[in-house]
């Protein structure tokens, strides 16, 4: 089936996208020195950065794959919902970084003390998260939908990757 082989080359390209972000992320925090001034904007752009692709540009994407999955089987729905549980947290954890980091821009000291420790979570989570997306979410959409449904799920891909006319 082109049409699924397509969509998943793209949503793994964008996987690899989200992965060098949490690279960049990780090159920055390991530099030396305190998370103030330039190393926090630095930060808080790559963090902005990885947060605007994923909202922006890779779930709408994969919008309708989940949503014809719902329903189809227990595990489907079990991968389901933990799989919107880690987007959840990963969420939160970004959140709470880039709130740090502002804090940490303006100067305040202390303010971004815990950002190594909640980057390392968000990594983890979500490398564990791509990790499903690319076997257990790929298997079960393999089982589960039909050639009219990745062609649809093509198209919507597709249409996500054209800039809009204005």
């Amino acid at each position: 089936m082109l049409a699924a082989e397509s969509a998943w080359a793209v949503l793994r390209a964008e996987h690899a996208r989200i992965r060098d972000l949490l690279d960049q992320a990780d090159e920055v925090i390991s530099a030396p020195g305190i998370v103030l001034g330039v190393k926090a904007q630095t930060l808080a752009d790559v963090v902005e950065h990885l947060q605007d692709f994923d909202e922006a540009i890779h779930r709408p994407k994969g919008f309708l794959l989940l949503t014809f999955l719902q329903g189809r089987a227990p595990e489907t729905d079990e991968l389901l919902s933990r799989l919107a549980t880690t987007r959840k947290r990963c969420d939160n954890l970004l959140t709470e970084v880039r709130n740090m980091l502002k804090l940490a821009e303006a100067g305040v000291p202390n303010s971004a003390e815990r950002v190594p420790e909640l980057l390392a979570e968000h990594r983890s989570l979500t490398l564990e998260h791509l990790e499903a997306e690319d076997t257990l979410l790929h298997s079960q959409s393999a089982l589960h939908l039909s050639r009219d449904e990745w062609a649809a799920i093509a198209s919507s891909i597709s249409d996500a990757m054209t800039p809009p006319k204005v």
